[in-house]
């Protein structure tokens, strides 16, 4: 695909409403066509949304993006809740595929299910969770949204009572850290935090945290290694290539991401500031 020029990214995005902008896509890797340019479209894209600032400071204020499911349908399943081991290979060993981030994800739900706990993210409580889950009569005044589902939702009281919306990049992803970062903050407005507190309680009862106590937070989990764990590495080692994205990280109080290996049938949580 040819590549664009700073102004055509600038006009592709203008098109698009803000809370739908985390869709459109960049790689790592991709710099613009502009003539004697070395610069990312992740910077440009990073660069135009920071240029939208008093917006997105009204939008978290106001909680203009929240979606409240329809009475009767809520953020856990039955499908999910329910799960407790995974499906199983000819082998009879449980199926793993450490390249399928649904996968990833559902696996890591499982161990906690079965008492894991994982470091700095804690217990997994769903994956692949879907925020507009809504009937017919309600669908109408969210059509211009375009709502996906967050790969894994966590909770950690490790610093302090937080609900982790994790974005998760597996080692084969080529997503730039900029989509990373804007698919969580899109889905952190876009959550009913009292509704799911009140979910949450109602499906472990022994969760009796004061719900003015608890913090909800985003921040990527991506493959140690992967696409974009080199890609902040770059960041970390040339801030200029990366100066725009590890400024918009910043502003959305994103400071660190999580890293996650998987070793023999052990998965390990690393945290990494930026």
């Amino acid at each position: 695909m040819k590549a664009l020029s700073r102004k055509e990214i600038r006009k592709r995005m203008s098109a698009i409403p803000l809370e739908n902008i985390y869709q459109l896509k960049c790689n790592t890797t991709t710099k613009t066509s502009d003539k004697g340019s070395n610069v990312y479209y992740s910077e440009v894209m990073a660069e135009y949304i920071l240029g939208k600032a008093k917006q997105l400071q009204i939008i978290q204020e106001n909680n203009v993006w929240k979606i409240e499911p329809s009475e009767g349908l809520g953020y856990f399943k039955d499908s999910r809740t329910n799960i407790i081991q995974a499906p199983k290979d000819n082998d009879g060993k449980p199926h793993f595929d450490r390249n399928a981030e649904t996968i990833l994800c559902r696996d890591m739900y499982i161990r906690c299910k079965n008492g894991e706990y994982f470091d700095h993210i804690g217990k997994i409580l769903d994956f692949q969770t879907p925020l507009a889950r809504l009937r017919k009569v309600d669908k109408a005044q969210y059509k211009s949204r375009k709502i996906g589902k967050v790969d894994l939702i966590s909770y950690s009281s490790d610093e302090r009572p937080t609900i982790w919306l994790l974005e998760a990049k597996n080692e084969k992803n080529k997503e730039s850290m900029y989509r990373c970062v804007m698919e969580g903050f899109t889905y952190l407005q876009t959550i009913d935090k009292k509704r799911y507190i009140k979910e949450l309680k109602k499906l472990y009862p022994q969760f009796e945290i004061d719900p003015s106590s608890i913090t909800f937070r985003t921040a990527p989990l991506i493959a140690y290694e992967g696409e974009q764990f080199k890609e902040m590495g770059e960041a970390s080692e040339n801030p200029k290539s990366h100066e725009k994205l590890i400024e918009l990280m910043r502003f959305l109080n994103i400071t660190f991401y999580f890293s996650y290996k998987i070793e023999s049938d052990k998965i390990v949580i690393r945290k990494h500031f930026i």
